[in-house]
């Protein structure tokens, strides 16, 4: 079989369509015509998805690491939200973030954070379906992530 290497050219470019994104967000928040009701929770559901796909598609690229953790630092206070949707996208950012983290920095957030707290948490009582399964995913991968 003939294997072919592919150059990831998204790496590196990645963060100038990842950090404007977070900084129009930023500037915005506080417009509840954008942000309000059943229409903001959906845009924030798709930045988040969006944010996460950069991360995902950087791939082993140096810069990776510090996309993922920003992209969790800014995706974890959002994991309490009323709405479903941007629960599980938060999730799903989550979930795309962490294998991209070294473990030292793994294990910094989750301590200071108290991820694994909240995570159960949200596994078990949180009441839609998929919050509750994406949740308890990713508390397996990091308990195994972390005593590997």
């Amino acid at each position: 079989m003939n294997k072919q290497t592919i150059v990831n050219k998204f790496g590196p470019v990645a963060l100038l369509f990842f950090y404007p994104m977070i900084d129009g967000f930023m500037k915005s928040r506080d417009n509840e015509v954008l942000w309000g009701g059943e229409h903001g929770g959906i845009l924030l559901s798709n930045i988040l998805l969006t944010l996460s796909s950069f991360v995902e598609y950087s791939g082993n690229h140096p810069g990776t690491a510090v996309l993922a953790t920003d992209l969790f630092e800014f995706a974890w206070p959002l994991l309490q939200a009323e709405n479903p949707d941007v629960r599980v996208s938060v999730l799903y950012t989550i979930a795309s973030c962490l294998p991209q983290l070294p473990e030292q920095i793994l294990i910094s957030i989750m301590s200071k954070r108290r991820c694994l707290e909240l995570l159960s948490r949200t596994a078990t009582n949180d009441c839609d379906g998929k919050c509750r399964t994406i949740a308890l995913s990713i508390l397996n991968s990091v308990k195994s992530m972390i005593t590997m």
